[in-house]
């Protein structure tokens, strides 16, 4: 995954009683040379962990950006159906509401646990035991368009940024022109106030601006 421009800060949640696989998945995410993430994209990972579902969901209630949840079902005190089913309708995590969830569990055996996961508005659902760089590679792309919508994020608000400057610019210069020609004062107010009043930017405060 070899990454242009600016890369956002990345977080993702893994969410498991067996401290193996926490650690196997961080390690596959963090160290793992042959799924290809660029370094700079990694030095950009955080990997948080919790060994149950209310940790996991005190995490949440902290942590406004996690990018992507990996999720176990089968867990004590709250079972990884039961944590999706929160987050995706509790108004409490709104903020997770669209954050990408992969469960990842053995009690996923056949499609009828697989079409309950996506159901619950998961996005994938793996079995255990599990292929590394299969789910790797999902968890590698699924980053990547994060990576992506987040520049294309910043190319449109740059965008939107230079156009306001240019729209002042330009009227600025219009308004010059209008107070140095020989306009009488009731016609220089009316000009005026007809641009300023067109503008989105110079709207809002207009004699700030020109005061």
């Amino acid at each position: 995954m070899q990454m242009q421009g600016e890369i956002p800060p990345l977080c993702v949640l893994i969410v498991d009683d067996e401290e193996i696989l926490v650690r196997e998945l961080s390690n596959l995410i963090l160290k793992n040379k042959k799924l290809n993430i660029d370094d700079a994209v990694r030095n950009n990972i955080k990997v948080l962990s919790a060994n149950n579902g209310l940790e996991a969901l005190e995490i949440l209630r902290r942590e406004k950006s996690v990018n992507l949840i990996l999720l176990d079902i089968l867990m004590p005190m709250m079972d990884g159906y039961e944590i999706c089913k929160t987050l995706r309708r509790n108004p409490d995590f709104c903020h997770c509401r669209e954050t990408p969830i992969f469960f990842i569990s053995g009690a996923v055996r056949d499609t009828t646990e697989q079409l309950k996961g996506l159901e619950l508005e998961a996005d994938q659902v793996f079995s255990k035991p599990f292929e590394p760089l299969l789910i790797g590679n999902y968890i590698k792309k699924e980053l990547k368009h994060q990576i992506v919508q987040y520049q294309r994020s910043l190319a449109e608000n740059s965008r939107k940024l230079f156009l306001l400057m240019q729209e002042r610019a330009q009227k600025q210069n219009v308004f010059h022109f209008v107070s140095s020609h020989t306009y009488s004062h009731s016609a220089r107010v009316e000009v005026l106030s007809t641009l300023i009043g067109s503008s989105p930017v110079l709207a809002l405060n207009p004699a700030e601006e020109y005061c």
